[in-house]
C-alpha cells in the first residue's frame, strides 16, 4: 500500500500535529534495546542537515534519516518547518513502537513468533536556488506480503519571507495547468513501452510535484496509477517547454539547459542540424530524438568527450526527413540519458528547433 501527500505549511500546520517536542523521544524502552542512535551530521554551510534516529530492539527496526534545514532565508518559517518534519517522524515512530508492543503481547499470550515491526524513512532535497523541494519517504511494514509506503511532498519558496507552494501557483492566474500538464503526461504515456497499464484521467489538486534539474517533475504514488510492479511514476517536464505560462514570482529560468547539458546550441544547415554543447553523463553516453508533436522523426545517440561527473564536449549531427523541414508544427529536440537502474530516459532538455 502507498500514500502520498504535498504538505502545506505554517503556524496553523504546527499546531495541528500536536504539542511536545520534537526532538527528543523520551520514551522507556525494553531491556532488549540493542540500539538506540540518533546522531546530527553536521555539514557546515549547507542548505541542511541529516538528524539519524535508529532503534532496533526484538519488537523494532527503526532507521529514520530526517532533514534538518538550516539554510533558508527566513528562519522563523525554517523552524516551523524543520519543526513540522520531526513531528511527523516522530509520530510515526511512535505509531510503530505502539503497535509492535500490542503485537508482542498478543504473540507471548498465544504463542506466536514476533518478527520485528520495521520503519524507514529517508529524504531528498532539490533546489534551483528560489524553490527548494523536499521528498520525505516512509516505509513501514507490519508483517504480510507488503508493507506501506508513503511520500510527503514539500516545496518552499526560499525567500526573505517563504511560502509553501502549490503546483497551481507556479502558473500564471489563466493558465489551465492542469489541461495543460494532463495533455504532457499523456504523451510520455502514450510513448511508454508498457503504456496500457496506465490508468491516467488527471493529476489533482494537491499533487505531488518537485523541481529537479531544469524539470517540473510530477509525483504518482505506487498502486496510483500503474500495478505495483513498475514502482512510483514520475513525468519530468522540462520547465524550458513551459516559461511562457509560468509565474515570474518563483525566479524558474527557462534555460536550455540542466544538470547533465549545457551551452547547448544548434545550427540548421539544409535539412541538418549540427548541436554542439556539453554533456555530463555517465560514461559520456547520451541520446537524442527528434519530435514532430508525438512522432519521432530523427534518433540517435553520441558520446561526449568525458563522462560523468566531469563535463564533456559534444559535437552531434542530425538528418531531419526532407518533408519535415517546412511543417507547421515546430520540430523539437530532445536530449536525454539512460537511467542506469530502470533504463528510462532522465535528465532531458527538450529545445525548439527551426525549420524555416
Amino acid at each position: 500500500m502507498v500514500a502520498k501527500k504535498a504538505w502545506a505549511i505554517g503556524i496553523v500546520g504546527c499546531l495541528a500535529i500536536g504539542g511536545g517536542t520534537a526532538w527528543a523521544n523520551t520514551a522507556m524502552h525494553p531491556a532488549d534495546t540493542t540500539q538506540v542512535e540518533q546522531v546530527n551530521q553536521q555539514i557546515p554551510g549547507s542548505l541542511y542537515q541529516t538528524k539519524s534516529v535508529k532503534l532496533q530492539t526484538k519488537q523494532v527496526n527503526i532507521q529514520m534519516e530526517i532533514p534538518v534545514f538550516e539554510g533558508l532565508k527566513d528562519k522563523k518559517y525554517e523552524a516551523q518547518l524543520n519543526d513540522i518534519i520531526m513531528r511527523h517522524a516522530m509520530k510515526d515512530k511512535e505509531n510503530i513502537e505502539k503497535e509492535a508492543a500490542q503485537f508482542a503481547e498478543e504473540a507471548k499470550k498465544n504463542g506466536w513468533e514476533m518478527h520485528p515491526y520495521e520503519l524507514t524513512a529517508n529524504y531528498k532535497v532539490t533546489t534551483n536556488g528560489s524553490i527548494v523541494s523536499l521528498a520525505v519517504n516512509t516505509y513501514t511494514y507490519t508483517g504480510g506480503a507488503n508493507g506501506i509506503s508513503r511520500a510527503d511532498y514539500y516545496n518552499i519558496s526560499n525567500q526573505t519571507e517563504a511560502k509553501n507552494i502549490q503546483l497551481s501557483s507556479l502558473f500564471k492566474e489563466n493558465i489551465d495547468y492542469k489541461k495543460l500538464l494532463n495533455q504532457e503526461i499523456k504523451k510520455q504515456i502514450s510513448e511508454h513501452p508498457e503504456k496500457e497499464q496506465f490508468a491516467f484521467t488527471s493529476i489533482s489538486d494537491t499533487q505531488g510535484f518537485s523541481i529537479e534539474h531544469g524539470n517540473l517533475v510530477i509525483h504518482f504514488a505506487k498502486y496510483e496509477i500503474t500495478p505495483g510492479y513498475m514502482g512510483e511514476p514520475r513525468f519530468e517536464i522540462p520547465i524550458y517547454t513551459l516559461k511562457n505560462n509560468l509565474s515570474p514570482q518563483w525566479g524558474l529560468e527557462a534555460k536550455a539547459e540542466n544538470d547533465a547539458f549545457r551551452n547547448i546550441k544548434v545550427t540548421k544547415s539544409g535539412t541538418k542540424y549540427i548541436m554542439t554543447g556539453q554533456a555530463r553523463v555517465f560514461e559520456g553516453a547520451y541520446n537524442y530524438a527528434v519530435k514532430h508533436g508525438n512522432e519521432t522523426v530523427a534518433k540517435g545517440y553520441g558520446t561526449a568527450s568525458a563522462g560523468g561527473p566531469a563535463w564533456g564536449d559534444v559535437k552531434q549531427m542530425i538528418k531531419i526527413p526532407d518533408k519535415y523541414m517546412n511543417v507547421p508544427e515546430a520540430l523539437t529536440l530532445e536530449l536525454f540519458e539512460i537511467n542506469q537502474e530502470d533504463g528510462q530516459a532522465t535528465n532531458k532538455l527538450v529545445i525548439p528547433l527551426v525549420t524555416k
